[in-house]
């Protein structure tokens, strides 16, 4: 009787030998998987925030040339607003645009230490009933790496 209730015994352990091996290597699998998601999780996570950045510094940079370019045609001294360019205004109904010349202000269109500058500054102006309307775009583009941002930005003013 002895022997039988031994043996029992002994063939249900025989049945479980090595199930801790599958499940140990089942474990490190799962987990070797979750290391790798969030590896890549935070590998795409760190590369937008870098687009955000060098994206930023491209619109504070625009941003800049449209002060500028505002700054140029509504002047504290004398209190007159000039035209965007040296002639007159252009009549109402049409209107002319020019690109203002980056190289009477280089730190705006060189670049800084960021890698950013102004690409294309244009304004236009019309004249209606009297009153001065101008439009000022200013494109700034930013170079980090391989990675390359612009972006345009325009505002519009009128006088009083």
């Amino acid at each position: 009787m002895f022997p039988n209730l031994m043996q029992v015994k002994f063939s249900g352990k025989s049945r479980t030998k090595g199930s801790a091996l599958v499940i140990a290597i089942f474990v490190i699998v799962v987990m070797s998987l979750l290391g790798v998601g969030l590896a890549r999780m935070l590998s795409s996570s760190a590369q937008s925030i870098a687009y955000e950045v060098i994206g930023t510094r491209a619109f504070l940079k625009a941003q800049s040339g449209l002060q500028w370019g505002l700054q140029q045609r509504f002047p504290l001294l004398p209190n007159v607003p000039t035209h965007c360019n040296t002639n007159d205004v252009v009549s109402s109904g049409s209107s002319a645009e020019i690109e203002i010349d980056l190289v009477i202000l280089p730190s705006l269109a060189n670049n800084d230490a960021q890698g950013c500058k102004v690409e294309k500054l244009t304004c236009s102006d019309f004249k209606v009933d009297g009153v001065v309307y101008y439009t000022i775009t200013s494109t700034a583009q930013c170079t980090v790496a391989e990675v390359e941002t612009t972006r345009t930005l325009e505002v519009s003013a009128r006088t009083l």
